[in-house]
């Protein structure tokens, strides 16, 4: 059995009522407005593919694995891919940033706004201080 390819990132046009399409569209209600237990908004699959290692900008520290499962043989495609132009005399001013198609998904189905990121021990650096430097 071979392996599944990965999911199309392109546009996907579908029959869906208008009052989804003004469900899907900005702004979208907040995480805790949104998620309910018997309807809870879950991170896509493609989400657990990106890494980031929290040092550095944008551009560089984060990744994207080649599967959704960690594979440390295997070596990350970049997240941040150069910039381009249409036009080889242009200045590093006038090109356009490519960004890994994952970058255009939502993070979340269904979709919220906006979504709150909390690291526990950045977020109690403070108490964590304290305790080892009494």
């Amino acid at each position: 059995m071979s392996p599944r390819p990965p999911p199309a990132v392109g546009p996907i046009t579908t029959n869906v009522s208008a009052s989804a399409v003004a469900e899907s569209s900005p702004p979208f209600p907040s995480f805790e407005e949104r998620s309910t237990p018997s309807d809870p908004v879950n991170l896509i699959p493609e989400t657990r593919r990106i890494r980031w290692t929290l040092n550095g900008p944008l551009e560089s520290p984060v990744t994207i694995s080649r599967s959704a499962h960690f594979d440390p043989d295997k070596i990350p495609e970049p997240y941040y891919m150069g910039s381009s132009s249409n036009n080889s005399n242009d200045d590093e001013k006038n090109r356009k940033p490519n960004w890994y198609p994952v970058s255009q998904l939502p993070l979340t189905e269904l979709k919220v706004s906006p979504l709150l990121l909390s690291v526990h021990p950045l977020d109690h650096w403070d108490y964590h201080w304290m305790e080892k430097h009494k």
